[in-house]
């Protein structure tokens, strides 16, 4: 096993009652089963779904309790209760966001500029471009880098960085 990926709505009531039970479940099996490589969704809320209280720590309990070493969606980061903290241990610990931009638009409701990718590119966090769910967005990787190219005037260095990040932060040696 090179990483786990566990995923459920974050706006789903259990989620919701739950999540900080969740990180000690996920805490308890990381320290028991050696430290595994997490992936776990993290901020895939919005004002429509879900107050604000939620929003507070998401991203930072799910990194410091349940030990993702990447994120996905992150959408809910400037909810956050220390962002620019928040910000700097990301960047400096390597730990990668997945952003889904077909899928934050589809369920979400979020593009363009109320995205936070430019705002994790701008802090220097590592990105990386993911579909979520190819069935449910009705898009593949080759429209999402095309999405992000047309949204975010990105040039070749910055695509061939953002598909760097998605081999070097994929948990292999």
């Amino acid at each position: 096993v090179v990483g786990l990926n566990i995923v459920a709505p974050e706006d789903a009531p259990v989620s919701r009652e739950y999540f900080e039970e969740h990180m000690e479940i996920l805490d308890f099996l990381w320290r028991k089963t050696g430290e595994p490589k997490f992936t776990l969704h993290a901020g895939e809320l919005v004002l429509r779904d879900s107050p604000v209280e939620p929003m507070r720590n998401r991203i930072s309990h799910t990194i410091e309790k349940g030990h993702a070493r990447r994120t996905g969606h992150g959408i809910s980061i400037a909810w956050g209760e220390d962002v620019p903290a928040l910000l700097k241990k990301m960047r400096e610990e390597g730990i990668l966001v997945e952003i889904c931009l077909s899928s934050n638009e589809s369920i979400l409701g979020v593009k363009g500029k109320d995205h936070p990718f430019d705002l994790y590119r701008r802090a220097g966090v590592p990105v990386c471009l993911n579909t979520d769910d190819e069935g449910v967005s009705r898009s593949n990787i080759t429209m999402e880098y095309i999405k992000a190219i047309q949204r975010y005037d990105l040039g070749y260095e910055e695509v061939k960085d953002i598909v760097r990040n998605g081999i070097e932060y994929s948990f292999l040696p």
